[in-house]
């Protein structure tokens, strides 16, 4: 294999950071679509009792969830999200989470 030149260095150094940019670029959008369907989407449901993410945390805490008394903020309930991998929406339970920090 024959050393890598210069020019072909700096040329794979360009092409890593720009795959880095769109990475990040990519991080980006996905976190602001996340946070719009969370604060401002109509269709995304507050009150999600009785959703099929209430009935899967009520499973997963064997019919304790009901003993909160309200139903926690930071989970949102949404009727249909287009899944990239699917190709197709699906119901989903989105979370806002955030470091113990708060952000800072």
């Amino acid at each position: 294999m024959e050393p890598e030149t210069e020019k072909n260095r700096e040329l794979r150094q360009r092409r890593q950071r720009a795959a880095q940019r769109k990475e990040e670029r990519d991080e980006r959008n996905r976190r602001g679509k996340a946070r719009y369907h969370f604060l401002f989407d109509e269709k995304t449901v507050a009150d999600w009792k009785g959703t099929p993410a209430w009935e899967y945390l009520d499973n997963r805490l064997e019919g304790r969830l009901a003993q909160l008394g309200h139903v926690p903020g930071c989970i949102r309930f949404h009727p249909g999200l287009y899944n990239s991998q699917l190709g197709r929406e699906l119901p989903a339970m989105i979370a806002a989470v955030e470091p113990p920090n708060g952000g800072a």
